[in-house]
């Protein structure tokens, strides 16, 4: 049985939640949001998309929604102009974002239950115990992930051997004929480089828009560094520059004249982010 379920207004709309202390969770029902400055660029980057384009609408995928914490901010920013993709493999998240979206009165978005990957398939996807689990976001579909993190001793319920299994859909993001991708954000936990291939007709159709993405600090994981490697250089193939702001990267293409672009200031201390010409 699942845990009670109540409904939280916070900075970045309503939202139907468990009551349990999952980390997202929590921080929207404490402070009102989650990861604003992620919010700040993925707005920064749609604008700075249409800039480029000198088009306005579009379509915005977030692949790895959870409760729908970027979901519903930026459906409710775009709601007039843009259109919002999501996807969240786990059943109950996904009956929650449903929730959050008629809470919301938001009719701008489409969300799946299904996983993003390389390609279409049936996986076996660890199940967490919804009442206890205090990371519900930490849940990999990599097996090679979950062995990494255990071996590193950073061990979630959903890492461990023992954990319940079930099954879950796993599709392209090619197979939904998107041709007007303005934003792709990520947070799959070490699955980024199978749906980027697994997107790469929806980037080309598209005109290769940014993507907004998890990147693991390998000095905890080191067992991770080939596959990050190995996703910075499928990007780079690609033609993108990868800005990397601690565990938040920023692709951006290089055939796009106006990009953002990180700045030091002089104590040497502060960032500043602002739009710049190549």
């Amino acid at each position: 049985m699942l845990p009670n379920a109540t409904v939280v207004e916070t900075k970045m709309g309503r939202f139907l939640l468990f009551d349990t202390d999952d980390g997202i969770t929590r921080f929207l029902r404490r402070d009102g949001q989650w990861e604003p400055v992620t919010l700040m660029f993925a707005k920064a980057l749609v604008g700075i998309w249409e800039s480029n384009t000198k088009k306005a609408g579009g379509t915005i995928v977030d692949g790895g929604a959870n409760v729908g914490a970027f979901t519903i901010p930026m459906a409710l920013t775009f709601q007039n102009s843009h259109r919002v993709v999501s996807f969240e493999v786990q059943r109950p998240l996904y009956h929650l974002i449903c929730g959050s979206l008629a809470l919301n009165g938001l009719d701008c978005v489409l969300v799946h239950n299904l996983a993003l990957g390389e390609r279409m398939d049936v996986i076996e996807i660890p199940i967490p115990d919804y009442a206890s689990d205090c990371n519900l976001g930490a849940l990999s579909l990599d097996p090679e992930v979950r062995r990494v993190r255990r071996e590193s001793g950073i061990v979630w319920d959903t890492d461990r051997p023992e954990a319940r299994m079930g099954q879950a859909s796993m599709v392209r993001l090619d197979d939904f004929g998107i041709d007007d991708l303005c934003l792709l954000k990520l947070d799959v936990e070490g699955m980024e480089l199978p749906v980027l291939k697994g997107a790469a007709e929806t980037l080309t159709r598209s005109g290769y828009p940014p993507v907004l993405f998890e990147l693991w600090d390998v000095s905890y994981l080191p067992g991770i560094r080939d596959a990050q490697e190995a996703l910075l250089s499928h990007l780079d193939g690609l033609g993108y520059e990868v800005l990397i702001l601690g565990e938040t990267a920023i692709a951006q293409h290089r055939s796009h004249g106006i990009y953002l672009r990180a700045r030091q200031e002089d104590d040497g201390r502060r960032l500043t982010f602002e739009r710049a010409q190549r």
